[in-house]
């Protein structure tokens, strides 16, 4: 199979021989449709963000004293696995 090569003007600029098997087939709509999708998927610029524990607001002192109050102990109120604390591997 020859396909013809164009340029931008529409002129034919020279000929090409394709594989039959790849380009004689006829198209698939739900393929076309996921391969388009994800090309524009992959062209999607996020603009999500997340705050580490060092961008969150809060104090950096410690909670409450390690020992003696029989509760477990803890860090900073901005640690990851408080809430409102810091995001370990977020979105930049």
């Amino acid at each position: 199979m020859k396909l013809d090569v164009r340029d931008r003007e529409g002129k034919k600029v020279k000929s090409i021989k394709v594989d039959e098997q790849v380009f004689g087939l006829k198209p698939h709509r739900a393929v076309v449709h996921q391969a388009m999708l994800a090309q524009r998927a992959n062209q999607h610029r996020g603009t999500h963000k997340t705050k580490t524990r060092g961008e969150v607001r809060g104090s950096t002192a410690k909670l409450y004293r390690q020992r003696g109050t029989g509760r477990a102990r803890q860090g900073a109120s901005r640690a990851p696995h408080r809430r409102g604390g810091g995001v370990v591997f977020g979105p930049r």
